[in-house]
This record gives C-alpha cells, sequence and structure tokens, in this order.
C-alpha cells in the first residue's frame, strides 16, 4: 500500500530473495521511509555516484517527512548483511 514499505530491508528473508531475483549482491538506495531502490551489484555501479543520486532525490524530490537517509546501503548475500556502502568500500580497500 505504499506505506513504511522501506521498513522491509529490516528482514532477512527478503532481503535474501532479492538478492536471488537480481544474482547479485546489491546496493539499498533509501528513496524514502516508503521505498527503497534494490540496485544489482556491477561494474558500472559506484558509490559515489550512487550517493550523489540518492542525496539529490533526496533534497528535490522527497518530501522532509518522509525522508528515510543519504546513506547508500549494501546487502552481501553469501554473509546476509546489510552495511553502510561507504564504510564498506573503505574497509574493502584496505584489505
Amino acid at each position: 500500500n505504499k506505506t513504511y514499505g522501506a521498513s522491509l530491508i529490516l528482514h532477512d528473508d527478503i532481503m535474501k530473495r532479492a538478492g536471488e531475483i537480481l544474482d547479485s549482491d546489491f546496493y539499498v538506495l533509501p528513496s524514502s521511509i516508503h521505498e527503497t531502490l534494490f540496485i544489482a551489484d556491477t561494474e558500472t555501479s559506484s558509490v559515489e555516484e550512487l550517493s550523489s543520486m540518492v542525496k539529490e532525490i533526496n533534497e528535490t524530490q522527497v518530501k522532509l517527512e518522509d525522508k528515510l537517509s543519504d546513506k547508500v546501503q549494501y546487502y552481501d548475500r553469501k554473509l546476509g548483511v546489510l552495511e553502510n556502502a561507504e564504510a564498506r568500500e573503505r574497509r574493502i580497500s584496505f584489505s
């Protein structure tokens, strides 16, 4: 019913199923408290570009009371973990 749908990212079974459908790890873009967008992790996706897109959309298209976050998240299917995409990128670059 398009109300508070973003909370579904907290359900492990839904995130696992999304990974199966996308056949990939994926980025979670917090569009608003009502919806999120899932984008497969491909070579064409960069955290910087996705973060910039989320910030711009939040500033221009989302009501202040519906704003969830400007922070892109990342779902790792193998680990079943959702984490901040920028923090993940820093962690991986130091590995």
